[in-house]
């Protein structure tokens, strides 16, 4: 595992900083369309498409330099690396996530349990993952269920983030990424272009 590791560090460093690039785009955007919901979801899905382009991007050009070495039998095939690679890069997520579903568990009113330092889990890691996978922000806000507040006689809408389904999404968004490198490692590695793909369909 150590070995993988340093092997493949510079890949999986470039995952997280495109992340982290993309959270702090996702999450300006996020500050400045809040207040009208259907930019607030458009701009995030722009986010998210932009993501995924980079990481497409990044993980076919491996797969490609890699193609050349298999073909010249320096390397053997690992059609999975990209999913790997992804995989890793996406353990701060999975880390989160995991403390999220912890905090949520032995936090809630609603199965009995309500333990002070889970709730105090559940709010921390929450706000943490809302800013650290920015660019999936609004997309998850459209999706949860909404309560109302009223506030100086004015009536509020807000995503309920203290659903079950807070913590399911924060999961699911974690599934794009890995599945997008784990294709385009492949596709690299296969000598797939989509673009000639689609070039052939038009034509």
């Amino acid at each position: 595992m150590l070995v993988f590791l340093k092997e493949n560090s510079y890949s999986i460093t470039k995952m997280i900083i495109n992340q982290v690039g993309m959270t702090i785009f996702g999450t300006v955007l996020a500050f400045a369309t809040s207040m009208n919901q259907t930019l607030f979801l458009a701009t995030s899905l722009f986010s998210i498409a932009f993501y995924l382009t980079l990481l497409y991007s990044m993980t076919w050009e491996l797969g490609a330099k890699d193609k050349i070495r298999v073909d010249s039998g320096r390397m053997t095939q690992k059609p999975l690396l990209g999913m790997k690679l992804s995989a890793i890069a996406n353990a701060p997520n999975i880390i989160l996530v995991f403390l999220l579903f912890v905090g949520f568990v032995f936090g809630s009113k609603s199965i009995g349990i309500a333990k002070a330092w889970a709730g105090t889990l559940y709010f921390i890691t929450n706000q943490v993952l809302r800013l650290w996978m920015g660019m999936y922000l609004g997309t998850i806000n459209y999706l949860l269920p909404k309560i109302q507040t009223v506030v100086n006689d004015q009536v509020i809408t807000t995503a309920d983030i203290y659903s079950f389904l807070n913590p399911v999404f924060f999961l699911l968004a974690i599934l794009p990424s890995v599945l997008v490198c784990a294709a385009a490692y492949y596709f690299g590695l296969k000598g797939i272009r989509l673009s000639s793909y689609f070039k052939a369909k038009t034509n």
